[in-house]
C-alpha cells in the first residue's frame, strides 16, 4: 500500500493513498479538543523507512507523527511559519526551516534542538539531508543558500546569493526547492523568482 503525504496550507496534513485517491486527515490533539483552531500546514516530511511524518506551518510548531498517531509536537524554537522540513537518512533526526530565517536540527530520541541558522533575514523555507547524513543543505529568500557540515556546524560552502537586475530593479528570488546527488557532492536548487 502507497501513501503520498501533503500539506495544503488549509486545512492540514493530509495522507492521500496512491491506488484509490482516498484522503485520510492527521489531526493534532489540540485540533480535536477544540482547544485551537485549523491550523494550516505548509511543510511536510516523512521518515526514508515511511514510519514517521513531520508536519507544521502556520501555528509555528512540528508535530511528529508515528503509524497515523500523533507522538511529539516541538514548540516554541520558530518564531514564524514553519516552511521546510526533512528527516536525515536515520529517521532520528528532522531539519525545520522557518520563516523566522532559522533552521535547526532536532535530534527526535533526545528531544534536543541545534541551531545552525539564526536571524528573520533571509527566511529560510527550504531544508534537505545528504544521503550520509552528514550535510544539511538550507535555502530560501534573497537566493539564500547555505550547507551545513553537522559534525561541526561548520559551513563548507559559503552562504551564497544571486545577484542580478531586471529593468534596472533587483529580482525577488528564493529557493523552493533542495535536493543532495546521490553521491553528495552536488546539489540541486530550485528557484522562483519575481519583481
Amino acid at each position: 500500500e502507497q501513501w503520498a503525504v501533503a500539506g495544503d496550507g488549509d486545512s492540514g496534513t493530509q495522507l492521500i493513498r496512491i491506488a484509490t485517491g482516498e484522503v485520510t486527515r492527521l489531526v493534532p490533539a489540540a485540533e480535536r479538543d477544540h482547544s485551537v483552531g485549523t491550523k494550516g500546514t505548509l511543510a511536510v516530511a516523512a521518515s526514508s523507512d515511511a514510519t514517521s511524518i513531520a508536519s507544521g506551518g502556520f501555528d509555528q510548531e512540528i508535530t511528529l507523527w508515528r503509524d497515523r498517531k500523533e507522538v511529539q509536537r516541538i514548540a516554541g524554537l520558530h518564531e514564524g511559519f514553519i516552511m521546510g522540513l526533512a528527516f536525515g537518512p536515520d529517521g532520528r533526526t528532522l531539519a525545520s526551516a522557518g520563516s523566522d530565517g532559522r533552521i535547526f536540527v532536532h535530534d527526535l530520541v533526545a528531544r534536543t534542538a541545534r541551531k545552525l541558522k539564526d536571524g528573520w533575514k533571509p527566511e529560510a523555507s527550504a531544508v534537505r539531508f545528504s544521503t550520509d547524513g552528514r550535510l544539511v543543505a538550507g535555502g530560501g529568500d534573497e537566493a539564500f543558500r547555505a550547507i551545513y557540515q553537522l559534525a561541526t556546524a561548520d559551513m563548507p560552502s559559503k552562504p551564497q546569493q544571486r545577484s542580478g537586475a531586471v529593468g534596472g530593479r533587483a529580482p525577488t528570488t528564493s529557493v523552493v526547492g533542495l535536493e543532495f546527488a546521490a553521491n553528495g557532492s552536488e546539489l540541486v536548487v530550485g528557484y522562483i523568482e519575481g519583481l
